[in-house]
C-alpha cells in the first residue's frame, strides 16, 4: 500500500489516551475501516490487472476471512475469548503484514504511529495476553541478563535487532525466549553480545 492509503489507517492517531485500560475503542469503526481499506486497495490493483471487481457490502466484509479474523483478535484483546496463542500472534503477525508490508519486500519495519491506532492497540493487546507475567522482561531486566546498557536495548529495540512486546500501558517488554536466544547466538560467535542481525532474524523466525 502506498503512504497515502497508510496514512489512512491513523483510526483514531489523535484521541488522548493515558492507558489501554482507560480507553475502550470502538473496536467495529476500527475494523470497518481496515476492511474497506483493504478492499480498496484490492479494487485498485484489480484494475490495474483489468480484473476489476465490485467491493462487497460492508456486511459482507465483516463476514470475510479477514473480518472473522479481526474480530476474533479484539475479543482476545479484551479478555471476551479463549484463543490458541500461536494461532493469535500468526493473525496479528497477518494483519500487520498485509496493511504495511510492501509487495515486493521481505523485510519491513511498523511504524510507532501505528501502534497508537485503534487497530494498533486491539493488536497490542491481544499479543500481549498470549504471554504470562514470567515470560516478558522489561528493558531494564533484559539490558542486564544481556550485560550491557538499557540504551543498547532500546537501539536494539528501534532497529528491529530485538522485538518488544507492549502491556496495557503501553510499556515495552522483551520476551524471555528471545533474549536467551540471543544469547545463544552471541555464543555461538565466541564473544560479541550483538552478533551478525542476519543470524538473529533467522533465530527469530525459526
Amino acid at each position: 500500500m502506498n503512504d497515502d492509503q497508510l496514512q489512512a489507517i491513523r483510526f483514531s492517531h489523535n484521541e488522548a489516551t493515558s492507558s489501554l485500560n482507560h480507553r475502550q475503542p470502538d473496536d467495529q469503526d476500527a475494523i470497518d475501516q481496515v476492511l474497506r481499506l483493504v478492499a480498496d486497495h484490492h479494487a485498485a490493483l484489480g484494475a490495474e490487472l483489468d480484473q476489476s471487481k465490485t467491493i462487497g457490502p460492508l456486511v459482507a466484509l465483516r463476514q470475510s476471512p479477514l473480518g472473522r479474523k479481526l474480530r476474533r483478535l479484539a475479543s482476545v484483546a479484551h479478555g471476551d475469548q479463549d484463543f490458541d496463542i500461536v494461532s493469535i500472534r500468526t493473525d496479528a503477525d497477518d494483519v500487520i503484514a498485509l496493511l504495511l508490508q510492501p509487495l515486493a519486500a521481505t523485510e519491513y519495519r511498523v511504524p510507532t504511529w501505528f501502534w497508537q491506532t485503534s487497530l494498533g492497540e486491539i493488536l497490542v493487546l491481544a499479543i500481549y495476553r498470549t504471554y504470562g507475567t514470567d515470560q516478558l522482561l522489561c528493558l531494564g531486566s533484559a539490558a542486564e541478563r544481556l550485560g550491557e546498557e538499557q540504551s543498547t536495548i532500546e537501539r536494539w529495540v528501534e532497529d528491529g535487532t530485538l522485538t518488544a512486546i507492549r502491556d496495557d500501558t503501553g510499556k515495552k517488554l522483551i520476551p524471555v525466549n528471545q533474549i536467551e536466544q540471543f544469547r545463544t547466538v552471541a555464543r555461538a560467535f565466541d564473544g560479541p553480545s550483538s552478533p551478525p542481525r542476519d543470524s538473529l532474524v533467522a533465530t527469530r523466525a525459526a
